[in-house]
């Protein structure tokens, strides 16, 4: 008699013999599977139809004889039906000339549907060349959204950024124009999706910063972001959206586009660092980042910060040159003297913390940092002590076993630097 301790062994064996010995589903079944799925999409029953156009998409090319029901399909009452049918009907591709046929009128003639319209462009950009040509004509058809999504294909189809072509560019050019601020915003996107060479479609993005809806400008700042030094001409209407906007993603969003802008001069220093208080935590610790990036550039401003009576600048001075670390170049040596002055006077516990940690990332191992790292081994809070303990490992000096204060279980990861 088998052993009762192998029995689940030997099932298992007998399992997975079986699963790997089974025979792919001959051609007659997945035929017979594609038929009735077919005939599925016109059940009276809306979840049945939905299920059968996105089990045909799942099937891909063998389901090509379903072709024809799924383009009857995107005229569905039912917006997840024509959604899945748009999708399906992408995955499956051939014959390319009657889906392209479909998903091209579908697009002419519009739906009320964002997903309906999302899912057609995407299909025909899996697709791919044989829905260039008629794509092209779309690029002047009197509707936005036409234009738009007919835009938006034609992207998803150019091989890499560089490849979207002046055609393209000129129809988001021309989105950002239109008067339905949702077609700008979508505009938008496509500017960023072309990056760099997208230049031209700036002042469109600048003037959508002034809309009063928030999705809109913050699409509009993630595109300058994406497309980066080419425009720098958007960096005033950039620093204004990060000192005055009321959305908290679109001063995030103005922080990343100054850095990616590579803007440098004291009034970009001065609006970065001017967030570092924003009421949104989040947003200052974008800020903070960004400074800490453009390395040594912003050293004379952070010191000047470092100064501050606004406790959330000093902090956030202190630990942006934390970040900055060997980035501050010639600068470094300013740096730490500023830093040396508030480890030793300024009365928050967490910028004397983020303090000794800068102190640390600097590299400047010099008697005078090393003699006041280890004064800070007695401060009276334990972030302190703890950060400046790991200043001195960072910088190859031990500190004595008997200078420290007793650790009550605080980590010091409390007064590091912050990610994100």
């Amino acid at each position: 008699m088998c052993n009762k301790l192998l029995l689940p062994i030997l099932l298992s064996s007998a399992i997975a013999f079986f699963v790997q010995a089974a025979p792919a589903a001959p051609a007659t079944q997945v035929a017979a599977n594609v038929s009735q799925l077919g005939r599925d999409l016109s059940s009276p029953l809306v979840p049945v139809r939905r299920s059968a156009a996105e089990k045909l998409g799942q099937l891909g090319a063998p389901a090509s004889s379903a072709v024809p029901a799924l383009v009857e399909t995107l005229r569905d009452d039912d917006d997840m039906v024509r959604r899945n049918s748009a999708w399906a009907l992408g995955k499956i591709k051939e014959p390319a000339a009657p889906i392209v046929a479909a998903l091209v009128a579908k697009l002419k003639a519009g739906d009320d549907d964002w997903g309906v319209r999302h899912n057609t462009a995407l299909a025909l950009g899996w697709i791919g060349q044989p829905a260039v040509a008629p794509l092209r004509e779309l690029l002047d058809a009197p509707a936005a959204w036409t234009r738009a999504y007919a835009t938006d294909a034609l992207l998803r189809i150019a091989a890499d950024r560089a490849a979207a072509g002046g055609e393209i560019i000129a129809s988001v050019s021309r989105l950002l124009a239109d008067d339905d601020v949702f077609v700008r915003s979508f505009a938008a996107t496509l500017a960023g999706r072309i990056g760099a060479e997208a230049a031209e479609t700036v002042p469109g993005l600048v003037a959508l910063l002034d809309v009063p809806d928030a999705p809109p400008r913050i699409n509009a700042i993630q595109a300058l972001n994406q497309i980066g030094k080419p425009a720098v001409a958007a960096v005033p209407r950039i620093r204004r959206a990060l000192r005055e906007d009321q959305d908290q993603w679109v001063r995030i969003g103005a922080s990343q586009a100054l850095l990616a802008m590579g803007s440098t001069d004291m009034d970009t220093i001065a609006a970065l660092i001017g967030a570092f208080a924003d009421q949104k935590d989040r947003v200052g610790t974008y800020a903070v980042q960004a400074v800490a990036r453009l390395g040594e550039p912003a050293v004379p401003a952070l010191r000047k910060a470092l100064k501050s009576k606004q406790r959330r600048t000093r902090i956030g001075a202190a630990e942006a040159l934390a970040f900055m670390g060997e980035r501050a170049g010639a600068e470094a040596a300013a740096a730490g003297d500023a830093l040396l002055a508030v480890l030793a006077r300024d009365e928050d516990w967490e910028v004397r913390s983020l303090a000794a940690a800068a102190l640390g990332f600097l590299g400047r191992s010099g008697d005078t940092t090393v003699a006041a790292l280890r004064h800070a081994l007695r401060d009276e809070h334990e972030i302190v002590r703890l950060n400046a303990r790991d200043a001195l490992q960072r910088l190859g000096r031990e500190a004595p076993a008997n200078d420290a204060a007793p650790s009550r279980g605080k980590s010091a990861r409390a007064g590091q630097p912050r990610q994100v």
